[in-house]
């Protein structure tokens, strides 16, 4: 016997597949967030330690010149 007509949807199989291909692009974009997150984190705590640093060596500064 011949089909005469494909039927609509997806199959099991496409669903998974393209579930799967889903999750994995979720991963992906959460692990790149936190990623990102972390690292400006860093760079704000970097951005504190110098700004303290450029006070300490301007006070010094202001010191020597009195």
């Amino acid at each position: 016997m011949r089909r005469l007509a494909r039927p609509f949807g997806f199959t099991l199989a496409e669903m998974l597949v393209s579930l799967a291909v889903l999750a994995l692009l979720v991963v992906l974009i959460a692990q790149l967030m936190s990623s990102a997150t972390v690292a400006t984190t860093q760079g704000g705590k970097r951005m504190d330690s110098d700004y303290q640093v450029r006070l300490i060596f301007d006070r010094l500064a202001n010191d020597f010149h009195q």
